[in-house]
Parts: structure tokens; C-alpha cells; sequence
């Protein structure tokens, strides 16, 4: 793969040491995590024992819609309220942002601030000074 693809791949996703992937970690994350939810979203939310960066894992049942490719952009979009808004987010949690069938109707800018707003009322984010 050409050096200049990659560097602009990965300016625009996030890194695997903010996913969470291991069954067994999610599976605890959703046992054991907080909840906070609105309309369009549930957040679970585990403090980790180690102060590393966030991790996250998204989800978007067949609730959603029967269709992957729906469901695939609901959770494209919230990686990406996630991936540009990442510095904002406190170190040592694992999330997981779950989509409930509210948030296939709404713009990007509305699950943007739905999201920061659920966030904020979790205690995942912090005030940025530029």
C-alpha cells in the first residue's frame, strides 16, 4: 500500500488502542458498566483499573435495521463524533455507544450534540483549554 494512502487512512479513523475487542471485555462492559440513555442513544460506561486512553465499542442492532449497510453508517458516525471529539474524552474508561432505533433519523449535528450531552451527563468529557 502506498505510504501516502496509509498516512491518510489513519489521520482518519481511530487507532486499535481505542477499540475495544475482546469478548470478554465487552461482555463485562455491559454486565457490569454504567448506563446513561436518551432518545437515540445508550452509553455504557467502565472505569478501568489501568489510567489508559479511552477505548470504545459501537453497536447497532438488527433493531436498527435489517439492513447492514444501515446499520454500518449509524456506527461510522459515531465513530466519527468519537474520533473528532476524542481529546475531549477522560482517559481510563471503556465505552461502548450503543444506537437505539431514534438515531437512524437524525443528521450527524444532532447525534453530535446528543452524543456530547450523554457524555458530558456520564462524566466522560473534560474542558478542553486551547
Amino acid at each position: 500500500m502506498n505510504p501516502l494512502i496509509k498516512i491518510f487512512i489513519l489521520a482518519f479513523m481511530l487507532v486499535a488502542e481505542t477499540r475495544l475487542k475482546k469478548g470478554k471485555e465487552i461482555e463485562s462492559l455491559f454486565r457490569h458498566g454504567k448506563r446513561f440513555e436518551n432518545e437515540q442513544i445508550i452509553i455504557k460506561i467502565l472505569r478501568k483499573k489501568k489510567a489508559e486512553g479511552p477505548r470504545f465499542v459501537f453497536v447497532a442492532s438488527t433493531k436498527i435495521s435489517k439492513k447492514a449497510a444501515v446499520r454500518n453508517q449509524i456506527k461510522r458516525l459515531f465513530r466519527e463524533i468519537v474520533r473528532i471529539n476524542f481529546k475531549k474524552i477522560k482517559k481510563g474508561f471503556d465505552v461502548a455507544i450503543v444506537a437505539k432505533e431514534g438515531s437512524k433519523k437524525k443528521k450527524y449535528r444532532e447525534l453530535e450534540g446528543e452524543t456530547l450531552r450523554l457524555m458530558e451527563k456520564a462524566g466522560l468529557t473534560r474542558i478542553i483549554n486551547n
